[in-house]
């Protein structure tokens, strides 16, 4: 195990995961009242893997790290909820502030892109 590894001083581990895209790949960050470029998932879409979405959906590790952690006490259910708030309003605050901003400067396109 990773954690055993480290506190052992043995050093690094990677630690590689697997996440199912439960978005469209094509979509976007919209402001509100801008429907997505694809309101639906490829995997229906395109595929009409409808049973996959699904299963990817109940697969979602937020989610279900949300449910042990609450199982296991770690976490009550009500705090768990003012998490997901505190987390909602702080991408509400990061977009507003977004779209207030200037416009940047042409220039600046290519300011720290390394090739």
């Amino acid at each position: 195990m990773a954690v055993e590894r480290a506190r052992a001083g043995e050093g690094p581990t990677l630690v590689e995961t697997l996440v199912y895209r439960l978005s469209a790949h094509g979509n976007t960050i919209a402001p509100p009242g801008v429907p997505l470029k694809y309101p639906e998932h490829e995997a229906v879409r395109v595929f009409g893997a409808v049973a996959e979405y699904e299963a990817a959906l109940r697969g979602d590790p937020i989610p279900r790290a949300r449910a042990r952690f609450v199982a296991d006490g770690v976490l009550t259910a009500d705090d768990a909820a003012i998490i997901a708030a505190e987390a909602a309003a702080e991408m509400d605050r990061a977009e507003a502030d977004a779209l207030a901003a200037p416009e940047p400067a042409p220039g600046d396109a290519l300011r720290f892109v390394q090739a």
